[in-house]
């Protein structure tokens, strides 16, 4: 090679056939990730472009897959406690399976880090996790051709699975009303800082109640004696809320103010949190399901990686009630 000659990268090759550094790189090395197809089609270009290929040795263990795991972060720790990361984690690595897989969490917030290198630190793979991904984020990963997958959110344009939120608030009208009767006033304790989930569990309780009976918090110290006036005053029987975090604060404040879980007030949440068991009597609650929607999104995302033309993934998975002492003694 001449001096003045440009040596040929990866990123050229890439850049040549519109697909990601990672594929070009999988291919040369003859990785099973990449079909007999666009492999060739790649080798056959990198031949083209007069590419140096000097294959490195592999470390023993190292892994074949790095996927990006955006985890939201908020300055309010508490929101997080829904749900447990480690467990998470686990169940990402299960869906998997044989494949070696190097799951890398980042901040939502610190997304763009992923991106400080021209080859995108070789991410093959993005799971967006209970987090709303910024839009500058999709167009990245769209650019890169790296497919990505959102857990727990309704997306009008992009891959996810998500849980049927209207569903489970229809589970809790139906155990409300066959413990307490059709008749019971119920009340909903809205949280509005979650869009992506905020909304449909809002819009599943007004299929059986008025925006009148929705008591809105930004914050868990609006539950103080505000809103157990407006309780009383509404004569509310029962009080079903945005999730477990909030049920377990209501039912200590409720204590507090000589208020009985569940003779006065039955009491429901949301999400089947690690949470829920803080308290003497088990909230009674409707299952995230973080175990099935984690292993369906590895699934989903390894075959995605595999091969690019594998059909869009837009899932939801029906919620089932878990019964806990909050509602009926």
């Amino acid at each position: 090679m001449t001096a003045d000659k440009k040596r040929v990268t990866l990123s050229d090759v890439a850049q040549s056939l519109d697909v990601s550094v990672s594929t070009v790189s999988r291919a040369l090395r003859q990785s099973p990730l990449v079909d007999e197809k666009t492999a060739q089609r790649i080798r056959e270009e990198a031949a083209r472009l007069g590419y140096e290929f000097k294959p490195k040795r592999r470390q023993a263990g190292r892994a074949i897959l790095t996927i990006a795991v955006l985890l939201p972060a908020q300055s309010d720790s508490w929101l997080h406690l829904f749900y447990d990361p480690g467990r998470l984690m686990q169940t990402l690595q299960e869906g998997f399976g044989g494949t070696r897989t190097n799951l890398v969490c980042v901040p939502d917030a610190d997304w763009k880090d992923l991106f400080a290198h021209k080859k995108l630190g070789g991410i093959d793979g993005c799971i967006v996790a209970f987090a709303d991904p910024p839009p500058e984020l999709a167009e990245r990963m769209d650019q890169a051709a790296i497919p990505r997958i959102t857990l727990n959110r309704v997306l009008a344009n992009g891959n996810y699975i998500c849980r049927d939120q209207k569903h489970a608030m229809e589970l809790h009208f139906e155990r409300i009303r066959s413990v307490l009767g059709p008749d019971a006033r119920i009340a909903y304790l809205h949280f509005d800082r979650i869009p992506g989930v905020s909304k449909s569990r809002y819009e599943g309780f007004l299929e059986h109640r008025t925006a009148g009976d929705i008591y809105t918090v930004s914050s868990l110290g609006e539950i103080n004696d505000e809103f157990f006036s407006w309780i009383r005053s509404g004569r509310y029987r029962a009080l079903i809320c945005f999730n477990d975090v909030l049920a377990v604060y209501a039912y200590q404040a409720a204590l507090h103010r000589a208020i009985r879980i569940p003779e006065d007030l039955a009491l429901a949440g949301f999400d089947n949190s690690p949470v829920r068991r803080l308290t003497e009597k088990p909230i009674d609650t409707v299952e995230l399901g973080t175990d099935e929607i984690g292993r369906d999104a590895a699934e989903w995302l390894r075959a995605a990686i595999i091969d690019p033309s594998v059909a869009p993934i837009r899932k939801m998975l029906i919620s089932t009630y878990v019964p806990g002492s909050t509602i009926t003694t």
